[in-house]
């Protein structure tokens, strides 16, 4: 069962998961989503065992200098005993592993008694001290023990100072920290104010000028030359922005420059100035908002300058004096001030020690505590205790698990794969064989005739194969059963890259599983395929679809991919390689006897010339599963018109086609059966073409002419092997 019921993978757009049944079969083009499709099925299996070309990637390991195929196993004789000895230490590992799960759930427990302890002690202290700036060791949870050696450790300071309130201390330390910003707010800002500046001002006298002219006037004056642009440079007559009346612009500049930077001007200039400054200080103080006795006798110090300033400012001609007592009550709360600042500073720099002092105490009352409880010293034994078994158990468990590897290593029986790979290689006209490579515990990869072969002379085709079947031996727990843990099986693309001869053995493989798979119910099968061939092929037992499902991936005109059940009639229409596999038949049909002894695979022509009588029964007389099923035996004497003594040569031609093709796929002890010679095989091969040359001659000279014409006499030979199947 998949784990979605959409497919939303690549160009598959949240695409409906079809009804898939137990065997299925899919046919699609290159870049039509069935990889996309294939990925999908193993992502959303529970545990899914699948074939592709990663799977040739991951489980074929070819080196040179050792060529060692890697990756299966099967366990037979011997292993049967050593079999058992694991079993008996893999339930000696499971009780291990019980007893180490209950002793970490008690040491969990333990550690978090411990921690507990920890943790209600620091918040005992916390409160008595009323401060939250102490805390827990790092990482106490998970190693309280560590944590309990750190307070103890702490624990060895005996005086206690003048204050256990933290909290106490932290107002403390705050209020003089704002004593400390008022001071230097009162120090930044009174600093500014020049008495020696002041009282020379003030002692100055500057006479007024002879006409009556005001600070005002002046400044506007400043305005109107800067408004006019007026230098002693302009022309002699301008016009007034104002009035509009012409006048001599350069006698008028010289006038106003007169007046505007007269010493008069200047020293108001300056008086202003310092009112400004004076002023910008008492402002800053009153922002200050302190009440201190200080503070207002200071702004009243800066009233009092303010009260000179003025008096100056109305009689500029005569000399003001400054009293020499408000200069020195100035300086006298500046020192004041300066002197709070620095025993502000020592205070806050005291209390600091204190505090820190005070921390230190009390994580030493934390300390002192922990190590007065006997239940912490015993909580600390107990973990140290459960620890050391746990780690015994580890080591014990790592030692069995090895002894396991060792039995694993060393009593693996590698002849039975060795064996049926080189009679599959052999059947199939392969020219590999394997040899066990006792050293490494793998197979060497060479020629048939023994000679060594490097990785590079391997074509992808043999690599495929080895793969594969590898592939069909890791999903199973012995030699026939598939393993119960199983539910989805995967084959993508089996046959890429490989040619007919070599894929004709991977179809048999999987229809082999097929026939296994629709015979229970806990595992689903699905076959992918860019091959038309190989889809006809795979199943074609099953022409009505009763247990083998066709499907069609596709993708639509927007390019997103679907999935669609073909209906039988779809199911059956193969394609023109018909012609070719007539052609590849006949050719070994004509072969000699001194050909036909070097052959390695006449088993591999039983299987086309199969396909061959099928898809010429289907096409000509709608009979399907022909070779197969003996119910329609009857229909093909009459349809190929069998000759009554014929009948039982005919039926015996059947029997070795079926028995060499689908009818041997099981991989058994007849795997290994030679019953069959090539010379028999090779003559019921010539009674096909000789039956369907007599049915429809033209039509066999139309599709293996090319292969009459190669040799001399063929022609006369094909009518000599028609002559006794006809009427």
């Amino acid at each position: 069962m998949l784990e979605s019921n959409r497919i939303t993978s690549k160009s598959f757009q949240n695409e409906e998961v079809p009804q898939f049944d137990r065997v299925n079969v899919l046919f699609g083009i290159n870049g039509s989503g069935k990889t996309a499709l294939a990925k999908f099925i193993i992502d959303h299996s529970g545990n899914p065992c699948f074939f592709n070309t990663d799977f040739v990637e991951n489980n074929i390991l070819l080196e040179d200098n050792k060529n060692i195929v890697s990756g299966v196993k099967l366990k037979i004789g011997q292993q049967a005993s050593d079999e058992l000895k694991i079993q008996q230490m893999s339930k000696q590992i499971a009780s291990i592993n019980q007893e180490k799960d209950k002793q970490g759930r008690d040491l969990k427990q333990e550690k978090e008694n411990l921690f507990e302890i920890l943790d209600n002690e620091l918040k005992r202290t916390k409160r008595a001290f009323k401060t939250e700036k102490i805390h827990q060791k790092s990482n106490a949870n998970d190693d309280p023990v560590s944590a309990l050696d750190k307070w103890i450790n702490e624990a060895d300071m005996n005086s206690k100072e003048e204050f256990n309130n933290i909290s106490e201390l932290d107002g403390s330390i705050a209020e003089i920290d704002q004593k400390i910003y008022l001071y230097k707010s009162y120090i930044d800002n009174v600093k500014n104010v020049n008495f020696k500046e002041l009282k020379q001002e003030l002692e100055r006298k500057v006479i007024k000028p002879d006409s009556e002219i005001s600070q005002v006037i002046i400044s506007w004056l400043r305005q109107g030359l800067k408004i006019h642009n007026l230098t002693d440079m302009n022309k002699e007559k301008e016009r007034c922005l104002f009035c509009g009346n012409e006048f001599d612009s350069k006698k008028l500049f010289k006038r106003l420059e007169l007046l505007i930077k007269s010493d008069y001007s200047a020293f108001i200039d300056e008086l202003n100035l310092k009112k400004e400054k004076i002023q910008s200080v008492n402002t800053a103080l009153d922002n200050i908002g302190s009440k201190q006795l200080v503070f207002i006798d200071t702004k009243n110090i800066l009233d009092e300058l303010m009260s000179y300033l003025n008096k100056k400012m109305a009689r500029t001609e005569q000399e003001i004096e400054l009293p020499i007592s408000l200069t020195e009550k100035f300086n006298k709360n500046y020192k004041k001030v300066k002197k709070l600042l620095v025993n502000s500073i020592n205070k806050r720099d005291e209390l600091q020690k204190i505090k820190q002092r005070t921390e230190e105490y009390a994580k030493s009352e934390i300390g002192q505590q922990l190590r007065k409880n006997s239940l912490c010293i015993d909580l600390k034994k107990n973990i140290f205790k459960l620890q050391s078994q746990i780690g015994i158990q580890k080591s014990e468990i790592i030692e069995l698990k090895k002894k396991i590897s060792d039995i694993k290593s060393k009593q693996s029986d590698l002849n039975g794969f060795r064996d049926i790979c080189n009679c599959e290689f052999k059947s199939i006209g392969l020219r590999l064989k394997l040899e066990i490579d006792v050293e490494n515990k793998g197979y060497l990869v060479k020629e048939i005739n023994g000679l060594p072969l490097r990785v590079s002379d391997l074509s992808e085709g043999e690599r495929r194969i080895l793969a594969f079947m590898v592939f069909f031996y890791q999903m199973r727990s012995n030699e026939s059963e598939i393993k119960e843990n199983i539910d989805n099986i995967v084959i993508d693309d089996p046959i890429t890259s490989l040619d007919m001869e070599n894929s004709y053995e991977i179809v048999e493989m999987i229809n082999d599983l097929i026939k296994k798979i629709s015979n229970e119910s806990s595992h689903k099968l699905f076959v992918f395929t860019n091959s038309s061939r190989a889809f006809h092929d795979i199943g074609y037992f099953d022409v009505q679809q009763n247990k083998v499902k066709k499907w069609n991936v596709f993708k639509d005109l927007d390019g997103h991919s679907h999935v669609k059940r073909l209906d039988i009639q779809e199911g059956l229409n193969r394609s023109d390689y018909y012609k070719q596999i007539f052609k590849e038949i006949s050719q070994f049909a004509f072969e000699n006897k001194r050909e036909l002894e070097n052959s390695n695979n006449a088993v591999f022509y039983c299987n086309k010339t199969r396909i061959l009588l099928e898809s010429h029964a289907y096409a000509n007389y709608e009979i399907n599963d022909a070779t197969s099923n003996r119910n329609n035996f009857g229909q093909l004497i009459d349809d190929y018109n069998i000759p009554n003594e014929m009948k039982n040569d005919f039926q015996t031609d059947l029997d070795i086609i079926n028995k060499n093709s689908h009818g041997f796929s099981n991989i058994d002890q007849a795997l290994l059966d030679d019953s069959s010679s090539n010379s028999r095989i090779q003559k019921a091969i010539r009674d096909v073409i000789a039956i369907l040359y007599c049915k429809d001659s033209k039509h066999v000279y139309c599709m293996i002419q090319s292969v009459l014409k190669e040799k001399g006499g063929r022609k006369q030979q094909l009518q000599d092997w028609a002559k006794r199947w006809k009427e």
